[in-house]
């Protein structure tokens, strides 16, 4: 009875050892066979701003390898940014064996003058065989290691948000079309800036002073992207209203945007001109009457609630009249400290839940990182989310990437207010108490 309770547990040991081989065996043929790297175009000379291309590409033998999702993952002095498009079709032989695959591509923009290091990035591949071990199965892989420098160019080493591009274009429009204004009217200013292989988010906001005979109220910024073929287009539009206050003559100041041209190796200046202009006082003003006198023999006595009503409005007027300086600088203080307050601009942003539009919710998002943003270089979803956010704001961030790149149909941008509004909690509890960022975990290791 020993000797066969001993065989059948010998038994039993074998085929557990038998399937744990082959499992084995298996696993490390997938991730053996697939052949990964990593490389950055431009390899040298590259300026800051300027965008470098992270070329990922994955091969294998007897079949095809295809990167089926990159995770995510951030870049110590610089903005990483994905584009959704067709990887590129690769056919190499290495040693005398053909392997096939696909190569992907992200875009990195250096934001200071350091040795920028790309971190091994875990990569999900898919590999689908030929011949008689036809069929699928996926592994994950890591990329190599990637560094190169990035410099700033001769010349620009005091430009802040420095913007290197093959090409930039700056335009601007004005509504009405005139010269001549009277108080109380409003001109409108709308100012595009757009760039060869550069995001929309790379330029920096525009900044527009009141004065003393103009208040200013600028709109929500619209920022997007446009590839094509592996051609990027960034493009920046602001959009400011002008109100005149006061007669006199008026001078909207000019924009100069500085850019360094890649291909010229040159710094450059996009300037769009002031507009001057002549402010007359408004019609009421001009004409100081408010109606005829009484004739002779039929005057008549106001009501004594009226008259105490037009007494007080004269006092008023003479008041307003007297410190009227004063009380327009109030006014105008308080006007901008409103409209530059974060909770303002949060307000905003929450009103995209009910329009469920994602360039709409995406750039009042942008607006209010903006306004919050202290650090150098442009304000960046994933850091803010990496230090406030948890699991379900970097979810939320990726469905309205998607959504910006594959069209919004389905979207609900209320998930994302919500998850944005309880990152936005702890931003404002670190702000309070003085400890800093939360450092959140890193997410899919």
């Amino acid at each position: 009875m020993r000797l066969f309770s001993l065989i059948v547990i010998l038994f039993l040991f074998l085929i557990i050892a038998t399937a744990a081989g082959l499992c084995t065996e298996n696993s490390s043929d997938t991730a053996a066979d697939i052949l990964i790297r990593a490389a950055v175009t431009p390899k040298e000379n590259i300026v800051v701003g300027q965008r470098v291309i992270l070329q990922v590409d994955v091969l294998a033998p007897d079949g095809w390898a295809q990167v089926k999702r990159v995770r995510d993952f951030s870049v110590e002095g610089a903005q990483v940014v994905r584009y959704e498009s067709q990887g590129t079709r690769l056919n190499e032989t290495i040693q005398g064996r053909a392997f096939s695959g696909q190569r992907y591509e992200l875009s990195l923009f250096p934001l200071r003058d350091s040795t920028v290091t790309v971190p091994s990035i875990p990569v999900e591949v898919e590999v689908s065989r030929w011949g008689s071990k036809s069929g699928k199965h996926s592994d994950r892989v890591r990329t190599p290691e990637v560094t190169f420098q990035a410099r700033v160019p001769p010349g620009a080493e005091g430009v802040k948000g420095l913007i290197s591009t093959p090409g930039l274009k700056a335009t601007q429009k004005w509504e009405p079309q005139q010269q001549k204004f009277m108080v109380g009217e409003a001109i409108k200013r709308t100012i595009e800036l757009s760039g060869r292989d550069i995001s929309g988010m790379a330029f920096s906001p525009l900044h527009f002073e009141p004065t003393e005979m103009v208040s200013v109220y600028p709109a929500e910024p619209s920022v997007d992207d446009s590839f094509d073929r592996g051609t990027l287009t960034g493009k920046r539009i602001e959009t400011v209203t002008y109100v005149f206050v006061k007669e006199g003559s008026v001078e909207l100041p000019e924009i100069v945007t500085s850019w360094w041209d890649i291909d010229k190796k040159k710094l450059q200046q996009a300037v769009l001109p002031a507009l001057e202009l002549e402010i007359s006082p408004s019609p009421a003003a001009v004409k100081g009457e408010i109606g005829s006198g009484t004739t002779q023999g039929s005057v008549r006595f106001l009501p004594r609630w009226l008259s105490i009503t037009l007494i007080a409005l004269a006092a008023l007027l003479v008041l307003t009249a007297f410190f009227h300086k004063r009380i327009l600088s109030w006014w105008k203080q308080w006007q901008k400290a409103r409209c530059e307050r974060e909770d303002f601009y949060f307000r905003q942003f929450t009103k995209t839940k009910r329009s469920n539009d994602p360039k709409a919710a995406f750039n009042s998002l942008m607006r209010w990182l903006d306004n919050i943003h202290t650090g150098r270089g442009a304000a960046r979803l994933d850091e803010f989310l990496q230090r406030y956010g948890d699991e379900k704001s970097l979810a939320e961030a990726d469905r309205l990437e998607q959504a910006l790149n594959k069209g919004h149909a389905g979207w609900t941008g209320r998930p994302l207010v919500e998850t944005i509004r309880a990152a936005r909690r702890r931003w404002r509890k670190a702000r309070r108490t003085g400890r800093g960022a939360i450092n959140l975990p890193p997410l899919n290791p």
